[in-house]
């Protein structure tokens, strides 16, 4: 919110709106429906290094093959 204020010059007003709008349909569409087929969701994808540490060493044991 900050980022798109400040430096795209909207109005929180503009983005509650876009987000009812737009992202969460959007995310409810095409994100949500996706998730069954996943074998691992990881939250807080940027910011969970348990998660990243399982992944990384998963991908280095497939490229080992």
């Amino acid at each position: 919110i900050k980022r798109d204020v400040a430096e795209r010059g909207r109005t929180v007003e503009d983005l509650i709106d876009r987000y009812q709008r737009i992202i969460k349909p959007m995310h409810n569409l095409h994100i949500e429906p996706t998730k069954a087929y996943a074998n691992i969701i990881v939250p807080n994808a940027g910011e969970n290094s348990v998660a990243i540490d399982v992944l990384r060493e998963y991908i280095q044991r497939l490229i080992e093959k």
